[in-house]
């Protein structure tokens, strides 16, 4: 369907559904309208047709019951005010719904900017001589919370688009060794790129599905980064539609990838060293559960470092970290 297509019905249908001042008569009158004034005036019919069987339909259309205020399904406020109290989830849905700022590490440091009305970041002079990556503050957090240092090898087992690999190969030095691993080609290319343009010497790829073991990996790490899969509501300020697309489902079989995902990659960690499992989310079920879970089947790690990330004075994603130690 043509996108002008789609939000004409999509502003008709909300009329239809919401609007109880307007006839539905006149709305599909005006969407018509708006269609003949346009290259795809041939379709006023079908626009009309869809319109008016959802006017003769609407007391039988079920709709998703949602929060009116931050349009969120149902079941994502319960958890959501399960996860965090309804107090926190009215800050962060109220956040979500603000415009904020574009946020850059400064590359060799763990300084973040956030900057406001750069229009294309690509054409500046900062990210041209590879001084600046795009990374949200929270998104940082992993590795500033590790023991990485220099001289340690790192395994970066979900690492596109590679912010995370970079900067904990900046802490690894010269002398150390990051293993960026992804799934596609596509997704490795993410990384090069970024590790091309900012010069980075210590970061190897590798084409590898985090749920199957590699046997060369295992015991190989001091620090193994496990930035998981997940639902993402962390991220709704910048991925609005995920509040809409996302079912509670679809949550339940991220968290068992995450499972599988962490039963597999710990073993890479060499005694001594750290697993970072961490996630873009802010519900239990992806992130606490998990741990607990994790720590429960493992008694070789034990857990040094949790943090729940939410906005606050520094504009920041919602983010989960978990540091655990192996002994």
């Amino acid at each position: 369907m043509k996108p002008l297509i789609r939000n004409i019905l999509r502003m008709g249908t909300y009329q239809i559904m919401y609007m109880d001042k307007i006839p539905d008569s006149a709305v599909c009158d005006e969407s018509v309208k708006l269609i003949k004034k346009t290259a795809l005036r041939n379709l006023s019919g079908f626009v009309n047709g869809v319109l008016r069987n959802i006017s003769r339909e609407k007391d039988s259309i079920n709709i998703e019951e949602k929060d009116k205020k931050y349009s969120v399904q149902k079941w994502m406020m319960e958890l959501l005010n399960e996860s965090i109290g309804t107090e926190k989830t009215e800050d962060f849905l109220k956040y979500s719904l603000e415009t904020h700022g574009v946020t850059v590490r400064k590359v060799g440091t763990d300084e973040v900017t956030v900057l406001d009305n750069v229009g294309n970041l690509t054409k500046s002079d900062d990210w041209i001589n590879g001084k600046i990556i795009v990374q949200d503050v929270s998104s940082s957090m992993p590795v500033k919370l590790s023991a990485i240092k220099e001289g340690d090898t790192v395994i970066d087992v979900c690492a596109a688009p590679g912010g995370k690999s970079i900067q904990a190969s900046e802490k690894a030095g010269d002398k150390g060794r990051v293993i960026a691993c992804d799934l596609t080609d596509k997704k490795l290319a993410k990384i090069e790129e970024n590790i091309r343009r900012l010069h980075i010497k210590n970061v190897e790829l590798l084409m590898q599905d985090a749920t199957v073991r590699n046997d060369k990996l295992v015991n190989a790490a001091d620090v193994v980064l496990a930035d998981l899969p997940c639902s993402g509501i962390g991220t709704i300020s910048k991925k609005p539609e995920i509040k809409n697309r996302l079912s509670f489902d679809d949550c339940k079989a991220l968290a068992e990838i995450q499972k599988n995902i962490l039963n597999n990659v710990c073993d890479y960690v060499k005694p001594g060293g750290e697993l970072i499992f961490s996630t873009c989310t802010i519900d239990h079920f992806e992130n606490e559960d998990n741990t607990r879970e994790f720590l429960n089947k493992h008694n070789d790690y034990e857990l040094t470092c949790e943090k729940l990330l939410l906005p606050g004075d520094t504009p920041q994603d919602g983010f989960y970290v978990a540091v655990m130690k192996k002994y």
